[in-house]
């Protein structure tokens, strides 16, 4: 999942400028920010929609990580994602 934070990184911070990301959407719970359940699935459907139009990079890049680890390859030489 972590290559892939700056899909959502970018939908987080475009979500938060316009307004759909609300601090109210949020609750604390011992200090930290969980987001409400009963919005869970706008949030779902948000990041959903922001991954989507990348499905071809992100199966390649699965496919090719994939295929470096069965082969035992060096870590230098496993794919790297780009946007």
């Amino acid at each position: 999942m972590e290559p892939f934070r700056c899909i959502i990184d970018r939908q987080v911070r475009k979500a938060f400028n316009t307004g759909q990301c609300k601090v109210d959407d949020f609750k604390l719970i011992k200090g930290e920010f969980h987001l409400k359940y009963e919005l869970s699935s706008e949030y779902t459907k948000m990041f959903y929609s922001a991954l989507i139009p990348y499905k071809m990079e992100v199966f390649i890049y699965i496919r090719d990580y994939y295929r470096s680890f069965m082969q035992q390859k060096s870590v230098d030489s496993y794919p790297q994602f780009q946007i």
